[in-house]
C-alpha cells in the first residue's frame, strides 16, 4: 500500500482511493456510516432519559424556589 506521487492532487487522488478500498475491504468499528449507529434500542432510552432528565430539572427548580436563599 506505497505509492510514489508527484504531486498535491496525484497524493490526494491515491489516499482518497486507498481510504476507500480499505473501508471496503477490512471494515473497523470506527469506520461506519452516522446513519447505520442509531438503533430503536437507542432511541427508546435517548428518549426515557430525556423525560428523565426533564422530571429532575423541574423538580430542581421547585426546589431552588422553595429554599431559604444563603448569603
Amino acid at each position: 500500500m506505497c505509492k510514489s506521487w508527484t504531486n498535491k492532487d496525484n497524493l490526494a487522488g491515491y489516499v482518497s482511493t486507498s481510504l476507500d478500498y480499505q473501508i471496503k475491504h477490512h471494515p473497523r468499528p470506527g469506520w461506519v456510516r452516522a446513519d447505520k449507529i442509531t438503533s430503536d434500542e437507542a432511541n427508546t432510552k435517548i428518549l426515557e432519559l430525556q423525560e428523565e432528565n426533564k422530571k429532575l430539572t423541574q423538580q430542581v427548580d421547585f426546589l431552588s424556589s422553595k429554599s431559604p436563599a444563603r448569603y
